[in-house]
């Protein structure tokens, strides 16, 4: 269980907002937490630690304080702070002496505010296999199946943070990468690199009211 481990009342500004953010941030790391957490209520703002997929209550923050946490977050990201309507995300980087990370922001609009979840970005280094996941023979028999047809066909990878949706995925590609296939993913940043697979990276951001691509090549829009 995570440890509550700061007092609120002495966090006041701009600049230590900032500190405050970066005080989450190191504990985060330093219990191994996957998400931190910022749901603000009408009892204030909870910050919680996502630590081995379960949610742990760290603190509350006043809710007038909110908002100055929000755009902190968002300052960093270099989201648009006044998007008060339309979810963002971004990432922020920290090169200094106590954290060098970096990490992946979604904002999320709501009443009575922003929720935030910030999450390490590409922090570890994984043996993408399938044969390595723990799959059940019989559901790694279905899957291998699915790789290998040549019928178009959709799967769906759901879970709560960091119960292994990209590792699944990347170990997918790679297998379907032993078919000769040219592989292709696309999205707003790369978790991960693969070899011999072209990532195409979104451009554009969502305060925009929509979200934009990059063409696929011709020689890969039929695969």
């Amino acid at each position: 269980m995570c440890e509550k481990f700061w007092t609120l009342s002495k966090w006041k500004g701009i600049q230590i907002m900032k500190n405050f953010l970066v005080e989450i941030l190191i504990k985060a790391r330093d219990v191994g937490a996957s998400s931190i957490d910022i749901e603000p209520g009408s009892n204030g703002s909870a910050v919680r630690f996502r630590v081995d997929g379960a949610l742990h209550d760290i603190s509350t923050l006043p809710l007038s304080e909110h908002s100055s946490l929000a755009d902190t977050v968002k300052e960093h990201a270099k989201l648009n702070i006044h998007e008060k309507k339309r979810p963002q995300d971004g990432i922020i980087e920290f090169n200094g002496p106590e954290l060098t990370e970096r990490y992946v922001v979604s904002v999320f609009p709501g009443l009575p505010g922003d929720r935030i979840c910030i999450s390490p970005y590409g922090r570890r280094t994984i043996d993408f296999d399938l044969d390595r996941l723990g799959f059940e023979s019989e559901v790694l028999n279905i899957w291998k199946k699915q790789l290998q047809s040549n019928r178009p066909s959709l799967i769906v990878v759901a879970g709560p943070t960091n119960s292994g949706k990209n590792t699944t995925i990347y170990s997918a590609l790679l297998e379907m990468r032993k078919r000769n296939l040219t592989v292709a993913t696309a999205g707003a940043w790369c978790q991960s690199t693969l070899a011999a697979t072209l990532h195409l990276l979104r451009h554009g951001t969502s305060t925009q009211g929509h979200t934009e691509h990059l063409p696929l090549p011709p020689d890969l829009q039929d695969q």
